[in-house]
């Protein structure tokens, strides 16, 4: 096999490994009802409106501002400038806004999955 063909077989396999079914169920099922109950605590109650589209969307903004909420302020700078680099980059020729904002965020879900498994060693540790 080629450089290239056995580089993307090593990315397939880097992204597949371990995968299976059941792990997909369990994050489109429990993990999604267990996040949107996180959220959703702080989330106030919508039940006085009736219009469904703009429950939906109060609904969405409101588990947004939540989200929000619970990152660390650098983290929620941080967020808010890949946002708008996502948004500045439509409108630009070249994609250099949207490589940015992608680094950002890559380098906020490596800082949450950092704290998410020191804090699940420190737990078994105790």
């Amino acid at each position: 096999m080629n450089r290239v063909g056995q580089f993307f077989r090593n990315v397939y396999l880097l992204f597949t490994k371990d995968l299976s079914r059941e792990e997909f169920e369990r994050l489109f099922s429990s993990e999604t009802r267990g996040m949107y109950e996180f959220y959703n605590r702080s989330v106030p109650s919508l039940e006085g409106e009736k219009n469904k589209f703009i429950r939906a969307v109060k609904l969405a903004w409101h588990l947004f501002i939540a989200f929000l909420t619970r990152l660390s302020p650098a983290r929620r700078i941080l967020y808010a400038m890949a946002l708008l680099l996502v948004l500045t980059s439509r409108n630009r020729v070249d994609n250099t806004d949207a490589l940015y904002a992608f680094l950002i965020l890559t380098f906020l879900l490596a800082l949450e999955m950092a704290e998410r498994l020191t804090t699940r060693d420190e737990l078994e540790v105790a």
